[in-house]
């Protein structure tokens, strides 16, 4: 309680008065969003070799605090236009540039999106034959992209995560899925996608077991894989498990209450000491790695444990607010109103306004300025200010 009020105080103090303006937090991941899109009309102009330099530098990096990914993937999914006009800048790239790992890395990625949304997400037996024939044409199109891509660079983290996680659909040789595991371990051994992403083929939902999870886990626990990759697969084991319980248990008819079977696999006193002790060292290794404690917040406010959960949506939103998204703070916000709980609920609405605006609903905008306006005048002068500079 100590900490939740100390952290209240912190984000507090970012509150405006007049001449004052929040800072991003972290500016690196506000923007890049405008550095993506800028990129974006290099390739567009046939400037290859700038593009390749740029996601050089973004590989020398190294992995995202905030979700333990590379940075390649954050810059990617910024590029919403059509995936064939995309794929066509990447052919003309490889033309130009044939040694280089990235055209390649596009154009897979590009095909493997465009074979997802014709495939949907439904499960497989509900999807028309037809779909899940033209899925598995661009998916060999993808996967042929993304060994090239792993061949011309090793490194190539992306790519690899991205492989494992395409081939759970329609790869029917588990063995051979477990061969690019272990090529992409022996590769990047320290890139959490790669375990998290085998582990997910192994998840019933893909023809696998709450064994072979458990199984994966513990195998990698005894191989001597760093700590910080092991709690974090116990976090997602739990998932996985908690989702194949609900949906065995549930009546087909009641599947709109699929959260609440699914929440009572962290309701044991049990699993909820192992999760709660994971997500104390998972902090120690990374203090701003945002997406467990989004995980862990949700768990906590589903299950009964509000202080739990308002502590770790706020260090979830320090670390990194873009990766919490709009759909979860706004949300909270109206949760802590409903309590009266008006500071914290400030918190989440400055979040809301300084990052959101582009993104969110008139009606939710709306509400929140509202809400400023009447808890904090000061704050919505500066706002306001801001708001006729960028006209």
């Amino acid at each position: 309680m100590k900490y939740i009020f100390i952290l209240s105080l912190f984000f507090l103090s970012l509150v405006p008065v007049k001449g004052y303006a929040i800072e991003p937090i972290p500016s690196e991941l506000y923007h890049i969003k405008p550095k993506s899109l800028a990129l974006y009309a290099h390739l567009q102009k046939g400037e290859f070799s700038a593009v390749h330099d740029a996601f050089e530098a973004l590989k020398e990096k190294g992995y995202t605090s905030w979700d333990g990914a590379g940075y390649f993937g954050n810059y990617f999914q910024y590029w919403t236009q059509p995936a064939e006009e995309i794929i066509e800048h990447a052919n003309e790239w490889i033309l130009a540039q044939p040694l280089s790992t990235h055209p390649y890395t596009i154009r897979g990625a590009s095909a493997y999106m465009l074979g997802t949304q014709i495939r949907g997400s439904k499960f497989a037996h509900e999807v028309p034959q037809e779909s899940m024939e033209r899925m598995n044409t661009y998916f060999k199109i993808a996967k042929k992209d993304f060994l090239k891509a792993i061949e011309l660079d090793p490194q190539n983290a992306y790519v690899q995560g991205m492989l494992i996680r395409m081939l759970r659909y329609n790869e029917p040789d588990k063995g051979y899925i477990r061969q690019v595991f272990d090529m992409a371990k022996k590769n990047i051994p320290d890139y959490y996608p790669i375990y998290g992403n085998y582990m997910s083929t192994l998840a019933p939902k893909w023809g696998g077991s709450e064994k072979e999870i458990w199984g994966f886990v513990h195998e990698q626990e005894q191989n001597g894989v760093d700590p910080f990759v092991i709690d974090r697969l116990h976090m997602d084991a739990h998932h996985y498990v908690a989702d194949y319980r609900a949906r065995r248990d549930m009546d087909p008819a009641l599947k709109k209450y699929y959260r609440t079977f699914y929440n009572t696999h962290f309701a044991q006193i049990k699993i909820w000491a192992d999760v709660s002790e994971r997500i104390k060292r998972i902090e120690a290794f990374e203090p701003k790695y945002a997406r467990s404690f989004l995980q862990y917040a949700k768990w906590a406010r589903d299950t009964g444990r509000g202080e739990e959960s308002v502590g770790y949506f706020l260090k979830a939103i320090e670390a990194a607010p873009i990766y919490v998204g709009e759909k979860n703070v706004f949300p909270l916000a109206n949760f802590l109103q409903s309590g009266e709980q008006f500071e914290r609920t400030a918190i989440f609405i400055q979040t809301y306004l300084t990052y959101f605006k582009e993104d969110a609903s008139p009606e939710r905008i709306r509400k929140a300025e509202e809400y400023m306006d009447w808890y904090h005048g000061d704050y919505m002068d500066w706002y306001n200010e801001i708001q006729k500079q960028e006209e």
